[in-house]
């Protein structure tokens, strides 16, 4: 599917733009699909492992904290003990302590580091931003309404990644970036992933784990969602520009929304923008990945051995 990707790639005006905002760990595993034929910039405050071994290309990374304010030069950071829960907020002890984790949230250091924003950082490198991975713990909210007008119309995917709980004093809330999203034209399309603890005190734990009650199976709260919002194409909307809406289908291709693409598909037929070959295309290449993957030899004799197990466990 990759090499599909690619191909349509050569179509577009211009590359994609993939912005990892909270970019410690490494390269964002869902940008890898278009990584080939776009322009990655990753943005970090924390240098402890904002860092990559890999030869990406046309990679721009920037050791900035992103800020909604288009003048201020530097920024208070509150370095905690992991570095992937470091924040300009301070961190939220009353809120923390409920759950097991308080410890990673403990502040090592307070520093000053270098702020932009996404409208400076856009004007600097002379990029706007199509697809964007967002993960500033508290602060993401904020961060995307204070994009200008033109800037946030470039935007066309956001993975966002925001606490249900405000780990921090001041934190920007689900509801608010949900209803900020929806109100400008994006739908949820994904639930990427979803973090869950334990609600319980640390040294609750640790009293149970003495008595050898152990925590591993306990059930757990979910804590930060990572979810997907992509720029809806509505039913009666018009397609106006066709470099925008290839991009959409390319990343809902990516991203495995397949019937969302065969739903583009024939909206740009419809529009008679593209000519009759690119629709058909898009339609072609949306129906082969919707249909389902015929098993194995392999897979059909354990399909075929699980239906006669069941039919046995029925007659016991």
């Amino acid at each position: 599917m990759s090499s599909v990707l690619v191909e349509l790639s050569q179509q577009l005006k211009d590359r994609l733009t993939l912005l990892d905002i909270g970019a410690s760990g490494g390269v964002y595993e869902p940008f890898r699909k278009v990584l080939s034929f776009s322009h990655l910039v990753e943005v970090d405050m924390d240098s402890r492992d904002f860092h990559t071994n890999e030869n990406t290309p046309q990679t721009t990374r920037v050791y900035k904290a992103i800020v909604d304010d288009d003048i201020i030069e530097n920024v208070k950071v509150f370095l905690t003990k992991s570095p992937h829960c470091s924040s300009t907020l301070l961190p939220d002890k009353s809120k923390l302590g409920n759950f097991p984790y308080t410890d990673l949230f403990e502040i090592q250091k307070e520093i000053e580091v270098p702020a932009t924003s996404l409208n400076r950082l856009a004007q600097q490198h002379k990029l706007t931003f199509n697809w964007i991975k967002l993960d500033t713990q508290g602060t993401e909210l904020r961060i995307i309404q204070h994009m200008n007008k033109d800037l946030f119309e470039n935007v066309i995917c956001c993975d966002v990644e925001i606490s249900l709980y405000a780990h921090y004093h001041g934190s920007d809330t689900f509801s608010e970036f949900h209803k900020f999203m929806t109100e400008n034209g994006f739908l949820i399309s994904d639930i990427v992933g979803i973090q869950s603890r334990i609600r319980l005190r640390k040294r609750d734990v640790d009293s149970l784990e003495k008595m050898g009650i152990s925590a591993s199976s306990f059930k757990k709260w979910p804590t930060s969602p990572e979810i997907r919002y992509i720029k809806n194409v509505s039913f009666d909307q018009s397609i106006e520009d066709l470099n925008q809406f290839l991009k959409i289908w390319i990343v809902s291709f990516a991203t495995g929304n397949y019937p969302y693409c065969y739903y583009l598909s024939q909206k740009l037929k419809e529009s008679n923008l593209g000519g009759v070959r690119m629709s058909e295309t898009l339609e072609r290449i949306s129906m082969e990945a919707l249909k389902p993957e015929v098993p194995s030899s392999l897979g059909l004799l354990k399909q075929k051995v699980k239906r006669k197990l069941i039919s046995l466990l029925d007659k016991i």
